[in-house]
């Protein structure tokens, strides 16, 4: 037969577990709404964001629009990209500006890093390569290219003084390929561990 303290003791037990867990469950629950009250206010921001682009995007299309563009191309584009946080960017590309239309288009650009350099891919359908200027200044490479029919414009700004004995330029099907070798203190350098 059982004593009473004992089965006192089993179900003052059973009762400190039950408040353990109740403590426990109450805890995940806290952080299971934090977490949502998160990723609310994250989605709020970047709705905001993409609200502030259509809206831009909006005001140039209207200015555009405003004047008659005929006999003009009208190029315009956007990229949405990641950065390494997870954070969407916008990229936009073409000949519409707020204030109305550029003669110059700018291309759709890519820019990679490697290890060693940069990759510069830039799309210029319709003109010949003897019509691409690439020149170097400082950090900044700019390319111009013409067409009868096309003229372009791209600056692209590297994070580092640009050597123009160490870029190679390319044209292929309409695509001209940059790469730009990284200065060797940019680059890093393995050191070895003892």
């Amino acid at each position: 037969m059982l004593k009473i303290d004992t089965v006192l003791n089993r179900v003052l037990t059973i009762y400190d577990m039950s408040s353990r867990i109740g403590e426990l469950f109450r805890k995940i629950f806290d952080l299971v709404n934090e977490v949502s009250r998160e990723i609310d206010r994250f989605f709020e921001e970047e709705m905001k964001r993409l609200d502030e682009f259509v809206k831009e995007v909006h005001k140039e299309v209207e200015t555009v629009f405003k004047e008659p563009v005929k006999g003009k191309r009208i190029v315009w584009g956007f990229e949405i990209y990641f950065d390494e946080e997870g954070r969407p960017h916008i990229k936009k590309f073409g000949n519409v500006t707020p204030t109305g239309l550029r003669e110059e288009v700018e291309p759709y650009a890519e820019v990679r890093e490697e290890k060693d350099k940069y990759v510069i891919i830039i799309e210029l359908p319709g003109v010949e390569k003897e019509n691409i200027k690439v020149t170097v200044r400082g950090n900044v490479i700019d390319v111009k290219a013409a067409s009868e029919y096309r003229r372009y414009r791209k600056e692209i700004k590297l994070p580092f003084t640009i050597d123009p004995n160490k870029v190679k330029a390319r044209y292929r099907n309409g695509v001209l390929t940059i790469e730009v070798v990284k200065p060797p203190e940019v680059q890093g350098r393995q050191i070895t561990v003892e």
